[in-house]
């Protein structure tokens, strides 16, 4: 028979996973899918592809991300860059590299950067970086 305690153990761990899971499926969704072709200054890798959900919250200041890739080597890097298709932009955020084909999780970011994210995902992009590509092995521009 379970005693009173288990029932707030259990309650808390299931608030806690419930929390986890809100906090990611909050805020604004933005996804792309990232190609070599779409990489500059050169093409990165032509096998490869990836793709990546990210949940943008002004209010708590995060962007929270699922990122997956795969045809590629390791990865080394991956960021959010500001610059429209076909330029290369400054780093908005580092994110964890998907080194196993998967990464996820949230970062914090201004609340201003995020409306323009929001408001302008087109001249947003998401790269992946490797050593046989450091300068982009996957990119994708954000669309609503």
């Amino acid at each position: 028979m379970l005693k009173p305690r288990h029932f707030v153990i259990a309650f808390l761990l299931l608030a806690a996973a419930l929390g986890a899971t809100l906090a990611m499926a909050g805020g604004r969704p933005l996804s792309t899918t990232l190609t070599g072709v779409q990489a500059v200054p050169r093409l990165g890798d032509r096998d490869g592809s990836g793709e990546i959900t990210l949940n943008l919250n002004p209010g708590a200041q995060q962007a929270c991300y699922q990122l997956s890739v795969s045809g590629i080597a390791a990865a080394t890097a991956a960021t959010i860059e500001k610059a429209p298709a076909g330029r290369n932009g400054e780093v908005i955020a580092n994110l964890i590299a998907p080194n196993d084909g998967f990464s996820g999780t949230c970062v914090r970011l201004q609340r201003d950067t995020i409306v323009d994210i929001l408001n302008h995902p087109a001249d947003y992009y998401v790269s992946v970086l490797n050593k046989e590509y450091p300068d982009g092995a996957l990119r994708g521009q954000l669309v609503r």
